[in-house]
């Protein structure tokens, strides 16, 4: 191989060593990105009450806050056609917020009641009715707007006349959270049910 040849190669090589370098600086000193997840890792029922495992990923560069959660429940009749009546249950309670620092997980249980308060004969189906299970969580945003993301975690079968819940799915179990949205500056508005039982502590009873 003639001296031209080698030194051609010898000085790309050392370009391209010169390249990746920078690149590598580039992604360790100015590329940093906002990057969190969740994951359901584990349920278990108990008679009205669902109790799931869930863990928390950062796997950006900044720290950042969970802030809230809350579980809902939607009718759905035979045909899995959803009703117009929403039952919440706000995890605040049950919920201290999360502060993960980078590349750091967390992992919590929480016990959720899912009891149906109210029972629409139009969505009985024997002696059950289904739910839509929907999960709804809040994060501190980079400009510390709160941002509000929602998924349907799975679906919930009640016995009427027990009361108790037959059958608990989980069909998404992840979600990562999306720091480009505009989220906002309030919190909303909250209240106390009419049903005495409908507010009652759950937290009580630690997992």
């Amino acid at each position: 191989m003639s001296n031209s040849i080698w030194n051609t190669i010898s000085n790309l090589a050392a370009w391209l060593g010169v390249f990746v370098a920078c690149l590598g600086m580039y992604f360790q000193f100015f590329y940093k990105n906002h990057e969190m997840s969740l994951s359901v890792t584990s349920f278990e029922v108990a008679k009205d009450e669902v109790i799931l495992g869930v863990i928390y990923k950062n796997s950006g560069d900044y720290q950042e806050a969970i802030l809230n959660g809350s579980i809902s429940m939607d009718n759905s009749n035979s045909k899995g056609e959803l009703g117009g009546v929403g039952f919440g249950f706000n995890l605040a309670e049950c919920f201290t917020p999360i502060v993960l620092g980078p590349n750091e997980i967390s992992h919590k249980y929480y016990r959720i009641p899912l009891k149906r308060l109210i029972i629409d004969k139009d969505y009985i189906v024997g002696n059950t009715i289904s739910s839509v299970v929907g999960a709804r969580f809040y994060f501190l945003l980079p400009d510390n707007r709160v941002g509000s993301e929602g998924f349907n975690l799975g679906e919930v079968i009640h016995r009427v006349k027990e009361g108790n819940i037959k059958k608990f799915e989980v069909t998404q179990n992840s979600h990562t959270f999306n720091f480009e949205s505009k989220g906002n500056y309030g919190l909303g508005s909250t209240g106390s049910h009419p049903d005495p039982e409908y507010d009652v502590n759950h937290c009580d009873k630690k997992v």
